[in-house]
């Protein structure tokens, strides 16, 4: 029998983890970096360098609708395409920074950053 691998819940449901990484890539998009969790951070990175390399390439029809479904607005659209542009081409685009442990429970927080050269 096949198994699909361990995929981190955070404890929601998929409807609320899917709304949960659209809003939080919506803020590192307006914002250029946010503070979260470590596990959040990662899944975030993953889905933010997708995203990121998606956008540098021609921007068709089908990429434009593409990343418009994955990001829900067209103004979150624009904040990638010009992340896209302000970062060399061989490079990721995101970066990790690990922080002081919340105080309250004890979870590694950390600062992700979009990596923009002018």
């Amino acid at each position: 029998m096949k198994r699909s691998g361990k995929q981190t819940t955070f404890g929601r449901g998929a409807h609320h983890r899917s709304a949960l990484l659209k809003n939080l890539l919506s803020s590192l998009l307006e914002h250029g970096s946010i503070t979260t969790t470590l596990p959040k951070a990662r899944l975030l990175r993953t889905r933010a360098e997708g995203l990121l390399t998606q956008a540098k390439r021609e921007l068709s029809l089908h990429t434009r609708r593409e990343l418009l479904r994955q990001l829900g607005h067209a103004r979150e659209l624009d904040w990638l395409t010009e992340a896209a542009k302000k970062q060399p081409a061989g490079k990721a685009g995101v970066r990790l920074t690990k922080l002081a442990k919340r105080r309250g429970d004890d979870a590694v927080l950390v600062k992700i950053d979009l990596l923009t050269y002018d």
